[in-house]
C-alpha cells in the first residue's frame, strides 16, 4: 500500500506543517488528542473499543 497524503504536497510544505505542529504547546496537543479520540469514538465506535481493548490488554 502506499500512502497517497504525501503526494500532493512538496517536501518543504509538509516539513512546514511538521515545524509547525511541533510549535504547538502541551495543552494543545493535549486538547487534540481528546477532540481525535472523541471523533473516533463517535464515527467508528466498535473499532475504537477493539483498538482501545488490544492497547489495554483488555479481553
Amino acid at each position: 500500500m502506499q500512502r497517497t497524503d504525501l503526494l500532493d504536497t512538496s517536501v518543504e510544505v509538509h516539513q512546514l506543517r511538521i515545524k509547525l505542529l511541533r510549535e504547538k504547546s502541551p495543552e494543545w496537543r493535549l486538547q487534540k488528542a481528546f477532540e481525535l479520540t472523541d471523533l473516533s469514538r463517535e464515527l467508528f465506535p466498535e473499532q475504537t473499543r477493539r483498538a482501545l481493548r488490544k492497547e489495554l490488554g483488555i479481553k
